[in-house]
């Protein structure tokens, strides 16, 4: 009789443990780090990724509800107004905007010494609709390359930041980065372009065209910029 009442309280403890990881936020966390899920992420930083997460969509909401459509261009693009500017984006991809608005907001690239700093080059890696571009801008980089391969993308970087480019702050580059030169399938999500990808085929994504790939040092040459 003790032995099984023993086995039914280890069985009850294993339950209840299980659910306090599922279903209880800080621990379901705390065993990811404890376990070695939680990657390079340090423990206070693995349990403040809840409260980062809620205030990343307050953000979010909040830049949403200040922004608003101006024009819809029968080529599949739009443009809209938001607190940190015009931007015009694929069709499909309007709520990824105000996303991606949100984590420049939270300065997820760093700030103060960390963060781009007055005459810097800066090289936007998967630059999309140019989000961090306009911030590099705006923090004083004398020249930003926003390296893009998904043609929507590029095509909403040209008229977003046509009269950047004209007077050399911005140079567009429609290639992607890789550890060689290469092409590959892209695989493009019509309802968030900024996951566009030739490494992760998100769900609901279909296969696009072929890709150009190149390394940062090819890049670096190609456009002569000082190391």
């Amino acid at each position: 009789m003790r032995v099984g009442r023993m086995i039914r309280w280890v069985v009850t403890a294993v339950i209840v443990a299980a659910a306090a990881v599922y279903f209880i936020t800080p621990v379901r966390l705390a065993a990811l780090y404890l376990t070695g899920r939680a990657g390079p992420c340090p423990w206070r930083e693995t349990m403040r990724s809840a409260d980062n997460l809620r205030w990343q969509i307050e953000l979010k909401d909040r830049i949403l509800a200040a922004s608003r459509l101006l024009e819809q261009d029968p080529a599949g693009y739009n443009l809209w107004e938001t607190p940190k500017g015009r931007y015009w984006i694929p069709r499909g991809s309007d709520y990824s905007l105000p996303f991606n608005l949100a984590e420049q907001e939270r300065r997820i690239y760093g700030q103060g010494t960390l963060g781009v700093q007055p005459g810097d080059v800066v090289l936007d890696c998967g630059a999309s609709v140019g989000v961090f571009t306009r911030e590099a801008l705006a923090a004083g980089a004398r020249l930003v390359v926003a390296i893009e391969l998904a043609p929507e993308n590029l095509e909403c970087l040209r008229r977003n930041f046509a009269s950047e480019v004209e007077v050399g702050r911005v140079v567009i580059y429609p290639k992607g980065v890789w550890d060689r030169d290469d092409v590959l399938t892209l695989y493009v999500d019509p309802g968030n372009s900024p996951a566009d990808s030739v490494v992760m085929r998100p769900e609901r994504a279909r296969e696009g065209p072929k890709v150009p790939l190149t390394t940062i040092d090819k890049l670096v040459d190609e456009l002569h910029l000082e190391r």
